[in-house]
């Protein structure tokens, strides 16, 4: 049996459009928080930074992110 074929990383963008940054109403992708994307067989590495530094709701957008991956 073979696994499933790598997503490629204009995938996974279309996926990240579904993650609002709830303080600014947007989409992370959008918005411009995603830096880097790259996909390898069993692996996937996202470069990506907050609105802001403290960004009080860090935690529920890497949720959210998982989520949709």
């Amino acid at each position: 049996m073979s696994s499933p074929p790598t997503p490629d990383a204009e995938e996974i963008r279309h996926a990240l459009r579904q993650v609002i940054d709830p303080e600014v109403g947007m989409n992370i992708v959008d918005l411009g928080l995603i830096y880097r994307i790259d996909c390898a067989p069993g692996e996937l590495y996202i470069e990506l930074t907050m609105t802001t530094p403290a960004c009080p709701l860090s935690d529920m957008i890497l949720d959210n992110i998982d989520a949709v991956l």
